[in-house]
């Protein structure tokens, strides 16, 4: 692929996005938490701003770079990040724990980001200059 690199610093936003949504999603009994019932909203404007940078930047490349980085957002945040920093730094053991609320708030801002997201990597790549690359 042409464009690993970009997909992958642009799937380390997205994780990154993801993982601060839960900080603001969850509730104030854990350290650096914000219970923001509209959490969904932060996240689906910053994934929308990765999209509409693909594919201005990479029109022609935009699915599969979009696709790639989206894949590579979501396995970081929701599933090597519980693991490594959660369970193996601060438990001391290889697991994979996470607790209801967190699929909950994940499930919540998938439904809004991963739609903004597809929609600014289409929209944006239409008006964008046919000779922008």
């Amino acid at each position: 692929m042409r464009y690993r690199g970009v997909a992958m610093m642009a799937g380390l936003l997205l994780a990154v996005a993801l993982h601060a949504d839960w900080h603001l999603a969850r509730s104030h009994h854990h350290r650096l938490s914000f219970e923001w019932p509209y959490h969904w909203v932060a996240t689906a404007a910053a994934f929308a701003i990765v999209g509409v940078v693909i594919a201005r930047r990479w029109p022609a490349a935009r699915w599969q770079t979009g696709t790639a980085a989206l894949v590579i957002g979501i396995v970081l945040a929701q599933l090597v990040e519980p693991v490594v920093l959660e369970a193996l730094i601060y438990d001391h053991m290889l697991a994979y724990h996470v607790e209801p609320a967190r699929w909950a708030a994940f499930g919540q801002t998938v439904a809004a980001a991963v739609p903004a997201y597809a929609l600014t990597l289409w929209g944006k790549a239409r008006s964008a200059p046919s000779s922008a690359h």
